[in-house]
C-alpha cells in the first residue's frame, strides 16, 4: 500500500472513530498483509493524536498480533472488579487445566 493510499484510509477511518461513523469493507480491500494494517493502524494513531498507552494482543496459530489502546478510549476509575473469576474467564485455574494446556 502506498503512502498516499495509507493517508486517505487513514483519514477515513480516524474520521469514523471521531464520529462513531462506518467504514465499509471494501475501504479496507488495499490492505494485503499485517504490515499495510500496521501501517495503516500508526497512520490511524497519529491522525487522531491519540498516545498509546497501552497494548492488546491477539495469538492465532498465524503468529501474534498486537494493537495499542489509546489514550482517548481510557477512562480512569478507583473501582475493583468484584468478580475476578469472570476477568479469568479462559485463563486455566487449576493445576489440571494448566496441564491441559497446548495439547
Amino acid at each position: 500500500m502506498n503512502v498516499a493510499i495509507r493517508a486517505i484510509l487513514g483519514h477515513e477511518l480516524a474520521l469514523a472513530r471521531r464520529t462513531h461513523g462506518l467504514v465499509s469493507a471494501q475501504t479496507l480491500d488495499s490492505l494485503a498483509s499485517f504490515s499495510d494494517a500496521y501501517l495503516l493502524q500508526e497512520s490511524v494513531r497519529n491522525e487522531l493524536g491519540a498516545r498509546v498507552v497501552g497494548w492488546k494482543l491477539a495469538a492465532p496459530s498465524s503468529g501474534v498480533i498486537s494493537a495499542p489502546l489509546l489514550d482517548m478510549a481510557c477512562v480512569a476509575a478507583d473501582s475493583v472488579h468484584s468478580d475476578t473469576a469472570v476477568l479469568r474467564e479462559a485463563v486455566p485455574t487449576t493445576s489440571e487445566e494448566q496441564n491441559h494446556v497446548g495439547r
